[in-house]
């Protein structure tokens, strides 16, 4: 009939492929024969999580947790779970306590930062995301979180710094070449600001996304920073034939059409 790890096992397996009903019969099974086996109530929270049971998952890690004060996965997943549900205190709460349970739980850095940043502390989320990108220097999403950070905070030095090196990283991300993009062509610091920059890199993008109507708007916005409001209006034109679909996107672009048209020299 198979152990209590025996079934565990299968059903992490189930549960990592999808089949979650059945992966949740499979733990069952497995803890009628070891209630108090803290990982298998762990592991069975993500499932259940992930099939919309939060009040029933929060039960299952408390007990891991009373089980095992120290077991770090189960803090860890608790901290997912109160994040979920908004309650960020107690997600910070989990989430230093799965770092002094098990500090290998390096993950844990990232949705603690995040936590923080939900709760507009950006300057502490940057501190615990610096933590992190000493342990994964190559991290370009981490590293893209820093740089947002540092936007949030009006720190556009320190952000540019930070996207550049995410951008040197992965220099296809869209997310990272947009963000970039924008605060090159538009920021208030000289020192940071880049408008040639920003076109090339704007263009180099645009050219492997031409019918992407995001793209084609910030090429619209770095031209008209150069104050080439011709080619501002082309790409505006673009990008709203391409976004129409999307009404808030297709009226914020036509208000910007209509400032450059108005700059436009005859």
């Amino acid at each position: 009939p198979g152990l209590a790890f025996d079934y565990g096992n299968l059903a992490n397996v189930l549960s990592r492929q999808g089949q979650y009903a059945e992966a949740l019969d499979y733990f069952e099974r497995g803890l009628k024969i070891n209630p108090n086996d803290v990982e298998m109530l762990s592991n069975q929270s993500l499932a259940l999580m992930t099939n919309g049971q939060l009040d029933h998952a929060g039960k299952k890690l408390l007990k891991a947790i009373e089980l095992d004060p120290n077991y770090g996965h189960a803090h860890f997943n608790l901290g997912v779970l109160r994040y979920r549900q908004r309650n960020f205190g107690e997600a910070l709460e989990h989430f230093n306590n799965a770092l002094s349970a098990d500090p290998a739980l390096t993950e844990t850095y990232l949705n603690l930062g995040t936590t923080y940043a939900a709760m507009g502390k950006f300057q502490a989320a940057i501190d615990v995301w610096k933590q992190l990108e000493r342990i994964q220097p190559n991290n370009s999403s981490l590293i893209f979180n820093i740089g947002l950070g540092w936007l949030r905070l009006g720190q556009d030095a320190k952000a540019s710094s930070a996207l550049r090196k995410a951008f040197g990283l992965e220099p296809n991300n869209k997310q990272i070449a947009t963000t970039l993009i924008k605060l090159l062509a538009t920021s208030e610091r000289h020192s940071v600001r880049d408008v040639l920059q920003a076109i090339t890199l704007a263009e180099r993008l645009y050219a492997s996304r031409p019918r992407d109507p995001v793209v084609a708007d910030l090429l619209a916005i770095a031209f008209a920073a150069n104050g080439n409001f011709d080619r501002a209006v082309r790409y505006s034109e673009i990008a709203l034939e391409f976004g129409k679909a999307d009404r808030k996107f297709a009226n914020e672009v036509r208000s910007r059409l209509e400032r450059y048209r108005k700059k436009v020299t005859f």
